[in-house]
Parts: structure tokens; C-alpha cells; sequence
């Protein structure tokens, strides 16, 4: 394992009863770098996202943010060291507006507890990292509609919105581009290459066209394993990925 690594697990094994749905994993993720992680459903892909995260408590093994064992710690500890994550359902504030569920976003990264007496509008601060990121995100034509009306892909960027607002060193991207339609499949594929540039990205994703265009490194998984790893091009010829993931006839 190196130790400049922005992210790194050892020996990550998750059991629930007889079954084990992560084996093992042991990776370091270099600073920088977008990594896909693929395999077929139950591979344990979503459940290392879950472990790294601090949302799952491993069975054995080890998780640290450069050099600090943060296994031990929980979600909103880890986003304090710049651990950041999107989820594959979106996960907003429905009857908020798109600038005030950014707002509410910037609070939480400026403050750990915000002053109950005074009202959100009276921090500026806050305002203008949300107008920011609106402009980040390419939705600043939607700020004053509420979240609930945006479509899929609207949806899916105002969440990146929120996972980048605390500015973290590393993203977690879990099914980015699930249910966006064909016709914003460019567009918000664009958005995560340009959100991703300097952080180090963990993006599961099952749009292969996708993930080989974005990723410089993709792991594959499957039973909870890391059976395979490469640069894209690599890993279309792997016939261990072929045959596991992307099809024998790929």
C-alpha cells in the first residue's frame, strides 16, 4: 500500500451471517486519479462504497484517509476529513428550492452548529457558495424551482452539488447517471469530468461507455472481490472482465 495514498483499505471483509459480501478488498487510491469500479449486481460494489464511507461497520480490516485509521469513525467525522459521496437514489430536500438545498448544504460544511437565532439569510457567505456552486453544477436557470420538480438529470447534478460543496479531496459516485435520459447522458457526463478534475473519484456506474471515458483506472469486482484492475482499455480485453461483467461476446 502506498503511503501518499489519498484512500486506502486493507483487508475489507463484510459478513452478514453466512454471507459475505466483501472478501478481502485491499486497495490504495492515488490522489488525483477517477477509478471505475464495475462488476455485475451483488459484486459488493455499493457495500465498499458503504464500509469507506463510514456508513458500514467492516468485519474485519481497515480504512484510512492519507494516513489517519478512520475505521473506527463515523460518516460526518469522515466528511470533516474530505470524504464525499453521491448516492444511486437522489437524496434531496423535495420541497426546497435547488439554491436553498445548497444553502442548507453550505451551512452545514461553515458551520458544525449554526446559531439558532439567527436566520439563514443573514449569512452571506453561505448564499454565495450556493450561487457558486448553481453555476458549477449548470443550474442556475433552475435555482428558484424546487427540487422536487427537476427532472432526473437535474436531480442528479443539484445531488453532485451537494456532495461537492464541502469541498472534498475524494468523491464517492455511486450510479451517477442512473435514470438519466439519453439526451442529458453527454451533458452530465461532461459535468462529473470536469467536478472530478483534481480529486480522487470512486465512481460505480453501470453505463460501460461512460465509466471508459471517465475513469483512468477501473477495478472490477465480483463476490465481494477485486478480481481485475487496468486502464479501461485494458480491462475490455481482460477475458476475466469479459466474462464476468461485460459479456463474453463484448
Amino acid at each position: 500500500m502506498t503511503a501518499d495514498a489519498a484512500l486506502r483499505c486493507q483487508a475489507l471483509t463484510v459478513r452478514y451471517g453466512r454471507f459475505t459480501a466483501l472478501d478481502g478488498f485491499s486497495y490504495a487510491f492515488a490522489p488525483g486519479r477517477l477509478y471505475g469500479i464495475i462488476g455485475p449486481n451483488g459484486a459488493g460494489k455499493t457495500t465498499l462504497m458503504n464500509v469507506l464511507v463510514g456508513g458500514v461497520r467492516p468485519s474485519a480490516g481497515s480504512v484510512h484517509i492519507r494516513e489517519t485509521d478512520v475505521t473506527g469513525l463515523r460518516v460526518p467525522a469522515r466528511a470533516r476529513m474530505g470524504l464525499g459521496r453521491s448516492f444511486q437514489i437522489t437524496r434531496t430536500f423535495a420541497g426546497m428550492t435547488v439554491f436553498e438545498n445548497l444553502r442548507l448544504a453550505a451551512q452545514a460544511s461553515v458551520f458544525r452548529r449554526q446559531p439558532l437565532w439567527r436566520s439563514a439569510r443573514t449569512f452571506p457567505e453561505t448564499a454565495e457558495r450556493a450561487r457558486a456552486m448553481l453555476a458549477t453544477v449548470g443550474l442556475e436557470r433552475e435555482a428558484d424551482r424546487p427540487a422536487e420538480q427537476l427532472s432526473h438529470g437535474d436531480g442528479r447534478a443539484l445531488e453532485l452539488g451537494l456532495a461537492l460543496m464541502a469541498d472534498p479531496a475524494v468523491l464517492l459516485l455511486d450510479e451517477p447517471l442512473a435514470g438519466v435520459g439519453h439526451g442529458a447522458l453527454d451533458r452530465t457526463t461532461d459535468l462529473l469530468a470536469r467536478v472530478s478534475a483534481g480529486r480522487t473519484v470512486l465512481l460505480i456506474e453501470h453505463n460501460m461507455s461512460a465509466v471508459m471515458r471517465l475513469a483512468e483506472t477501473v477495478l472490477v469486482m465480483m463476490d465481494g472481490k477485486l478480481i481485475a484492475q487496468g486502464d479501461p482499455a485494458a480491462m475490455r480485453r481482460d477475458p476475466r472482465v469479459r466474462e464476468a461483467y461485460l459479456g463474453s461476446d463484448a
